[in-house]
This record gives C-alpha cells, structure tokens and sequence, in this order.
C-alpha cells in the first residue's frame, strides 16, 4: 500500500489475520490506533468501560471462534488494568491478542507520566509479551503474535506498542494468517489406547476444555455414538454433550469431590481425559490416593506428577486422535457400569420442591433451573461464572 503510518499497518495487519471486533479503552499513548480505525468499516470496535472486561470480552470472542481475540487499551493503568484478563486467558487456554500503549521510546527509561516496563508486567500473565521496537518490525510481529496465541496450548500474547511507532510512516505489507496444524496421535499408541479401553471393567470418559471446542465436540458424540462410556466433565467442559447423549452423562465435577461424578470415578478401572487441564479440577483431589489408570488425549503433554501419571499419552489433534480411537474400537452402545450410572443419574434428576408460592421469600435452586429449561432451546448460550 505504500507507507503509511505504524498505527495504519496494525490496523491491516488485523484486518488480515480475520479479526471482527476490537475491544478497548481509548488513551492518548494509543488513539492513534483508535483513529485508524475510523478509515474501515471493519474490525468493529466495541467501546468497553474498563481494560478488564475488554479483555474478557476478547478472550470469549477466542474460546467462541477460535481466532484470537482482540484487546486495545493505553499506557500505564491501561495496561496494569489488563492483568487478571489476560492471566485467566492464558490459564484456561483462551486465544486472545493485547495491545498495549507506551510512551515513546526516547522516554522509556525516563520517570515520565504513564512510563512502565509493559513487556515485563505481562510476560508472567501471558505466553509470549513483546514490544514493537521498529515500526517495519509490525507485521512479523502481529503475524507471530497470533500464532503464538493460537497454537495449542491457546492463550493471551500481549504487544507493547510506544506511542511513536504508531505516528512514524513505515513501508510494509500485512501478513496473512500462518496457523500450522497438528495430526492425530501415533498408530501404535491409539491401538494400545483402543484394547485398554475395550478391557476395561468400568471406563470413564473424564471431558475437560480442551473437549468442547467445536470440531471435538463433534468427535467426541462420534466416539460416545459408537462406544458408549459413562462421562464426566469439569465446569469447563459443559455443553459438551448433547441432548441425544445425556444417557450417558453422570454430571459435573471440581472443587469438593462430593459430586454424583466423583463416586463413578473413583469406581473406574480407566479413565480417559479428553482435553483435560490440571487447573480445571485439581488431580490432588480427584486421584487423592494416586490408584486411578489413566489415558490421556490432548494437544499437548501435562507435567506429570504424583497425582496424574498417564500411562498412554495421545498427543496430536484431539479430534483427528478421537476418530482414529473410534474407528479401531467395537461398538458397544450399553455402557457396562449402567445400573451404577442409573443410580447417579437419579441422584443428579431430584424434583425441586414447590416454589409457586407467590408469598415465599425464597426460591431453590433446582426450581431455578427447571425453570430456566423451560424457556431456553438449544440455541441457547448459557454464561454461569463459578465458585463455592
């Protein structure tokens, strides 16, 4: 396009990796940027009240679409704003990319207003923090900025951007989209995966995050269709199955190890984790006495430790390895803890007791949901934050 100004390119150089929406907090180390959004009708910019939930906001736009979301804030309390944002997106693998304004490079050492080490404030909340020292440097930069953030384990990158490489004119030319892609696990290691499971007295198929993306959603209701297991899934997993599949569900689990779910797991002779993450539901508490046998499958290794030792590792593309471990087991369409999952599934479907009483203070919880169920569909997106 010939030159342009830094703030100019960065807006290209979103508008080639697929970016949608940008979410911020305007400030004057950064109105440059804002600025040259006005020249496009895209990405839209959604305004935010706080550099938090605009960075909330990013990493849903993340976790929904599997292109990284995008946060834009200004220097010094715009930045330090970002920080639990960020940190959650990294930790619950979260795509999203942040940009940060700073002061000009000649000021940077200088205790002038809003001056702060932005790269090192955010590189322990983030998989990668770097800053744009040279304004020809912007597309290799954004480029590896979302591949970073997109490539597995997914989470937050955060660009710094001083407020003159935004004003200088620079001649470069965007970069498009470079995400690689994984394959599914090794042969052998699904084949010695498939006999296990098909051993295996009382299988449990444990679902963590890393389960209910899109495609392996998908991959999972191929795997549960063919083989039935009974299933868990941490909070991070919910919505992974689906209405046809809930026969097979034996509810959710985290935190107290008091669950309908925790019961049936610790009766398990094998447990498959399917995108599972320690910090979901931690393995101190949930394989207390370290007797579980466990496989697990994910795009990436976990530390091992005590608590979580598997005995197989499926590394690769979750969905590709899940159809791979379908294919090469028989169907069974009963599973074969069935009268332990009925008695769970009983416990788990308790009638609430009656609210209707227009003079009661109180509602339970239980009548909350049957409620709530009677006017959502299956269109619909439910966001529920949780705690103890």
């Amino acid at each position: 396009m010939g030159k342009q100004t830094g703030a100019q390119l960065i807006v290209e150089c979103l508008r080639e990796q697929g970016v949608e929406y940008i979410f911020g907090v305007p400030g004057a180390k950064i109105d440059a940027v804002f600025d040259s959004l006005l020249d496009y009708d895209s990405p839209r910019l959604i305004l935010c009240r706080h550099e938090q939930n605009a960075a909330f906001m990013a990493a849903c736009i993340g976790r929904l679409t599997g292109t990284p979301g995008v946060v834009v804030v200004t220097s010094g309390p715009g930045v330090s704003n970002l920080a639990t944002g960020m940190s959650t997106a990294t930790t619950e693998g979260d795509p999203m990319v942040a940009f940060g304004g700073a002061v000009p490079r000649a000021m940077k050492l200088k205790q002038t207003h809003q001056s702060m080490d932005n790269v090192g404030f955010a590189a322990p909340l983030t998989k990668s923090s770097v800053e744009i020292a040279i304004p020809e440097t912007i597309p290799e930069v954004i480029s590896n900025a979302f591949r970073t953030a997109a490539s597995p384990r997914q989470g937050a990158v955060f660009i710094s951007v001083p407020q003159d490489v935004q004003s200088e004119h620079v001649d470069a030319s965007a970069l498009g989209r470079h995400v690689g892609s994984l394959g599914r696990a090794p042969e052998p290691i699904v084949a010695e995966a498939a006999k296990r499971l098909s051993e295996a007295h009382n299988p449990v198929l444990f679902l963590g995050l890393g389960a209910s993306k899109p495609d392996n959603v998908e991959a999972v209701h191929r795997l549960l269709e063919k083989f039935a297991l009974a299933t868990i899934e941490t909070f991070e997993a919910a919505g992974t199955l689906s209405r046809e599949l809930a026969k097979y569900f034996a509810g959710r689990v985290g935190l107290f190890r008091n669950q309908p779910g925790d019961e049936l797991l610790q009766t398990a002779d094998l447990v498959l984790t399917v995108g599972f993450g320690p910090v979901e539901y931690d393995p101190e508490v949930w394989n207390a006495e370290e007797a579980l046998r466990i496989i697990h499958v994910d795009e990436t290794p976990l530390a091992v430790g005590h608590k979580y030792r598997p005995e197989l590792e499926l590394l690769g593309d979750i969905a590709a390895t899940l159809d791979a471990l379908t294919e090469r087991l028989e169907p069974r369409f009963e599973v074969t803890n069935a009268s332990q999952l009925r008695r769970f599934k009983q416990e788990i479907d308790v009638q609430p007791p009656d609210s209707d009483d227009a003079s009661s203070a109180t509602i339970h919880p239980l009548h909350f949901i049957r409620e709530l169920q009677s006017v959502v569909d299956d269109e619909t997106t439910v966001i529920s934050d949780v705690g103890s």
